[in-house]
């Protein structure tokens, strides 16, 4: 089992952007299986990108809104980065066969108002969609046998 506190890992996301860590995560994954190639792994990441007020996002990669002008185009940046770094994640992952039967589980810790109904504070008032917050679960080879 592998709990990035408790390793290594602990403090890499700290001002690195996700598809780095990513690179980083699966390498130590992979010093991981060389040591013990036939032990299943558990992790459990967080992601660094996208962050409230989400106005963090460097310029040449603000690929919706090159100036955003609000919460909410910043968030667009944001979550489409985010989305694109994903990117590497799943290339990482497919690339090594020792990770072949992973399930991903991939949720959102948190929703985020951003401007819905005139408000960008969740504690301000309570909106169903203010509380939604986003699943994914795949499974590589699950329809295979």
């Amino acid at each position: 089992i592998i709990f990035p506190g408790n390793n290594s890992l602990e403090n890499i996301s700290d001002n690195i952007t996700d598809n780095i860590f990513y690179q980083k995560y699966f390498s130590f994954l992979d010093e991981l299986n060389e040591e013990q190639p036939d032990q299943f792994f558990f992790s459990m990441l967080t992601t660094v990108t996208n962050h409230m007020m989400f106005d963090k996002i460097p310029r040449k990669q603000r690929y919706l809104y090159k100036s955003p002008r609000n919460v909410k185009e910043n968030y667009a940046n944001s979550i489409y980065l985010s989305d694109r770094y994903l990117r590497e994640f799943f290339k990482q992952l497919q690339s090594r066969s020792y990770l072949s039967n992973s399930i991903v589980i991939i949720m959102g810790v948190n929703s985020y108002t951003v401007g819905e109904h005139g408000s960008i504070s969740k504690e301000a008032s309570y909106y169903n969609e203010f509380f939604k917050t986003q699943l994914l679960i795949v499974h590589f080879n699950y329809m295979e046998s």
